[in-house]
């Protein structure tokens, strides 16, 4: 897969640089990894040597390395990107590292793959969470309060054409543009068919409650499901956080299907991965579908974009999409879902425009953006100089470590990256 390389090494680090490992798959280019090597990248702008290791390419001489070598910490990623398999990483091996560990929340915390992962560590480490109604379930599992810390994404603001990001929206030939990963509804009913079939209607009712409720996270609204039930049920641990995790994935599912099918009737564009199953008759359908985009091109069209359309990841109401921040700093105007979380970090109206769980305020702000784009100027001038501000990787890279060690203030030297396992 051609993705962007992490920063050229340098075998020069000075003598009292801190070190720390990043453990990441450079083989995902999703938002995901590219905040990530935001990370590593504003690393860099401290006396600060970081080392990345890939999770998937240097398993052997990865593992070696990381228990041989001192670091003063080492960084994951837990999720997707971290999970035990023949053909990953022994994530065992980092139960023997006398370095501090920070894990960085990917999933929302009641994915089986994620507490798999987290679980062996839950009493030494410190867990970094890009959803701020994560720590009340964590709390649920057994890991202290003192050690989890909330942390929204970061990106990499250097990686903007300036340029293009100021090109006014009335300039910009792409009306809206929506880049998405959408599961198949049915594959989903006919894998909880296949594995608890006398379950399915509690994924359903979970699934209608999680789509009407607004603001409570979905852990919690489980626990108001499960006890309308009658049932024993918890989202914490068992049969009830696997029914949580399918019902999660089934609304987050219904909710970006039904809301392409509203896009598709307005000129833009739909980036779709390739399990989206789109509807038999596409009938009065006038946006262009693309199929799935590396991170730089869905960027790159961003920038010739008026209005991004954005939904919260894994359906989750306390997380901001990363996607949001590379639409404000790209110059387009956000519309997103409006979320606690959302409405924790940008003011609606002025630095992005919303939309809810009805989708009222859709269809306006994309006739708006078609018809009379220069009425939303403010709002993407806004947007691009508060995503600056308060989420660009130098100055707050910083915040994610302190929990861990102090990095010091931002300098002028500027410390490299070495890549492990393959060339850079």
């Amino acid at each position: 897969m051609n993705v962007r390389p992490f920063p050229a090494p340098s075998p020069f680090p000075r003598q009292d640089a801190k070190r720390i490992a990043i453990l990441c798959p450079r083989g995902i280019d999703n938002v995901l990894n590219a905040e990530t090597q935001a990370i590593v990248e504003g690393l860099a702008y401290y006396n600060v040597w970081s080392e990345v290791f890939d999770l998937w390419e240097s398993r052997e001489v990865g593992v070696r390395q990381l228990l041989t070598a001192q670091y003063d910490a080492v960084y994951a990623v837990v999720g997707s990107q971290l999970v035990q398999g023949p053909d990953r990483w022994n994530t065992d091996v980092l139960e023997l590292l006398d370095s501090p560990l920070l894990l960085r929340l990917a999933d929302p915390p009641f994915t089986r793959r994620y507490l798999s992962a987290i679980e062996p560590f839950r009493y030494d480490t410190n867990v970094s969470c890009r959803d701020l109604h994560s720590a009340g379930f964590l709390q649920k599992v057994g890991i202290a309060q003192s050690n989890i810390h909330y942390l929204p994404g970061r990106f990499n603001g250097d990686r903007i054409d300036q340029a293009a990001a100021r090109v006014t929206l009335a300039d910009r030939d792409v009306p809206f543009i929506y880049v998405a990963t959408v599961e198949s509804i049915n594959a989903i009913e006919a894998y909880a068919r296949q594995i608890l079939p006398d379950r399915l209607d509690v994924v359903v009712a979970l699934s209608d409650a999680l789509l009407t409720e607004a603001s409570l996270p979905a852990w919690q609204v489980a626990e108001e499901v499960y006890s309308s039930l009658g049932n024993d049920l918890v989202p914490y641990r068992g049969l009830g956080r696997g029914l949580l995790d399918l019902a999660n994935r089934h609304a987050n599912a219904r909710f970006r299907n039904t809301l392409i099918e509203r896009l598709a009737r307005f000129d833009g564009v739909l980036v779709l991965d390739r399990n989206y199953e789109p509807p038999r008759s596409r009938s009065g359908w006038r946006a262009r579908v693309l199929g799935p985009a590396r991170q730089d091109d869905a960027v790159k069209l961003m920038q010739r974009s008026r209005i991004v359309v954005a939904t919260p990841p894994n359906f989750c109401v306390g997380a901001v999409s990363e996607r949001v921040y590379w639409a404000m700093a790209a110059g387009a105007v956000s519309l997103a879902l409006r979320t606690p979380a959302m409405d924790r970090h940008f003011d609606v109206g002025r630095d992005y425009r919303s939309y809810d769980r009805a989708f009222t305020g859709l269809e306006e702000a994309l006739t708006t953006a078609s018809e009379r784009p220069g009425d939303l100027q403010a709002v993407a001038d806004s947007g691009r100089l508060q995503v600056h501000a308060a989420f660009a990787h130098v100055p707050n890279v910083r915040e994610l470590f302190r929990p861990l060690l102090d990095i010091g203030q931002p300098n002028a030297n500027v410390a490299s990256t070495r890549s492990m396992g393959g060339a850079a």
